[in-house]
């Protein structure tokens, strides 16, 4: 297959669409389906994945945090937040596969998340935007799109303006220049809409703190399907 290497700001600029394609060897779905039919000798469809959400048993494995050997969510602080969280159920898994990327608990928002989570009556939101944005995480960002909603709606800035903000956090910027104008953008354009400076300056804390390590909800989404 003929390969060309470009830069992935390069190929954006010519109208070409960057895709990472991952070979993960630690995915065994093949292996462990051939397992099954050694052992049990049974047969089982690994796509038929609705039908494992809904498993009682399998549920209650992710509630206790008994995951070892499982995709992605065997690890000592993901067994411990699956605990914390009484996780049994796909949405809860979802989120709980981006909450516990390092910006969320570093910033202090993986704690007030779960604390929200258990009890949302309780939820405080840092400003009304906040929970008219984000009101399905309980006014916390836990997605790469909660980041760019922010933003657009928090600090007025456009949806490329706010993507490119985003990206930038983690240092895929094309220009530290342009990076920098577009962070006084954030700041200049929530001034603008009247919003408080020291509201402010907590919601660019959370942004700032958080985008660079966020996952999108889809590849949450997808992670929790391999969980599963």
């Amino acid at each position: 297959m003929p390969t060309v290497q470009w830069d992935m700001y390069e190929a954006e600029l010519i109208g070409y669409d960057k895709y990472d394609i991952l070979s993960q060897r630690g995915i065994g779905h093949k292996e462990a389906v051939k397992l099954v039919e050694q052992n049990r000798n049974k047969t089982v469809d690994i796509h038929q994945v609705h039908r494992f959400m809904k498993d009682e048993q399998v549920n209650n494995r992710l509630k206790s945090g008994d995951t070892i050997g499982c995709f992605y969510i065997e690890s000592p602080a993901m067994r411990q937040l699956l605990k914390k969280l009484t996780c049994d159920n796909y949405l809860t898994l979802v989120a709980a596969s981006s909450i516990i990327r390092p910006g969320v608990a570093q910033s202090g928002m993986m704690k007030t998340y779960i604390e929200n989570y258990q009890q949302p009556n309780m939820a405080r939101y840092l400003h009304p935007v906040m929970e008219e944005q984000l009101k399905e995480t309980f006014g916390i960002m836990v997605y790469q799109e909660d980041v760019i909603k922010i933003c657009i709606h928090y600090a007025g800035m456009d949806g490329t303006a706010a993507d490119i903000l985003r990206r930038g956090m983690s240092g895929k910027y094309r220009s530290r220049i342009e990076f920098d104008r577009l962070i006084e953008k954030f700041h200049e354009g929530a001034k603008a809409l009247g919003r408080s400076d020291e509201v402010t300056k907590e919601v660019w804390r959370q942004v700032s703190s958080f985008a660079g390590y966020s996952f999108s909800k889809a590849h949450s989404a997808s992670f929790a399907i391999e969980s599963y």
